[in-house]
């Protein structure tokens, strides 16, 4: 296995946000729902859980105040982002 891979999927797991989500809407919780809550598509969602980006500051505080999350949680968790792994996820969002 490759170790980039292997460490892309151990950060991806430490997700704040993915954790949330697993914890509260299960396996197959319903993203739309996320993202009508916080204003956002979808896509964006997705993009946010799979690490694919990290959300613009003027989302920060919805998530928050939706979630719990904080600004400071997503940006501690994007610090030690592998940087050579590239995602090899390419499910598109349920």
């Amino acid at each position: 296995m490759n170790l980039n891979i292997d460490k892309h999927e151990e950060w991806v797991a430490s997700n704040p946000l993915a954790l949330w989500f697993s914890r509260t809407m299960g396996a197959s919780g319903d993203k739309r729902a996320l993202a009508k809550a916080l204003g956002v598509s979808k896509q964006t969602v997705w993009n946010w859980l799979t690490g694919r980006s990290l959300p613009r500051s003027v989302a920060f505080d919805p998530i928050k105040n939706v979630t719990g999350v904080t600004k400071t949680q997503w940006l501690d968790w994007w610090r030690v982002r592998p940087r050579e792994a590239a995602c090899t996820d390419s499910k598109t969002p349920t």
